[in-house]
């Protein structure tokens, strides 16, 4: 190349206690390719940072997809049926719909345990009121011996079972039952 014509007049240079280098020309380049790897390492990390620092949200615009709750449920609906179809080994018939639609009225009540102090029932009941439960005290005669227990409810089937667990969770003895 023209720009490192070689000079052949000063390939061999003189050293400051006075001895010519005949390694000066092979130094000279070396200088030089470490120069320009410098430089180059320099510029590939500029451009480097400048075209990856962006974030993908600058390239890319988020988007989100609504499902409404109605398709939702219609889908929930549709695996239920299927579900149903399957556990009782034959089509669902009128009959069998409207069975499903009494158990899912408000038919079911919890009973607790009995008690044989007044007391115990009514912190009982206040505690149930305080969650929002609607309870009715009820007494009975057992023998000479008359004992206490709460009446939850009416619940859905789906509610009452679920209340049901979760209060036998909580160390509180009860029984579900159809009205």
């Amino acid at each position: 190349m023209f720009f490192f014509k070689e000079n052949r007049k000063n390939s061999f240079r003189k050293e400051s206690n006075g001895n010519f280098d005949p390694f000066f020309d092979h130094k000279k380049r070396a200088r030089r390719r470490l120069v320009g790897s410098i430089i180059f390492a320099i510029l590939i990390l500029f451009f480097v940072n400048f075209f990856f620092k962006e974030t993908p949200n600058l390239l890319v615009e988020e988007v989100t997809l609504e499902i409404s709750e109605e398709s939702l449920m219609q889908k929930e609906i549709v695996k239920e049926f299927k579900n149903l179809e399957q556990l009782m080994g034959r089509n669902i018939t009128e009959e069998d719909i409207n069975t499903l639609k009494k158990i899912e009225k408000k038919r079911w009540v919890l009973k607790t345990e009995f008690f044989l102090t007044k007391e115990k029932i009514k912190n009982l009941k206040e505690k149930f009121k305080k969650e929002g439960h609607r309870s009715a005290l009820k007494m009975k005669k057992i023998g000479d011996i008359n004992v206490y227990y709460l009446v939850l409810g009416p619940y859905d089937q789906l509610t009452a079972e679920k209340l049901r667990t979760q209060l036998i969770t909580r160390g509180i003895k009860v029984d579900i039952n159809r009205l």
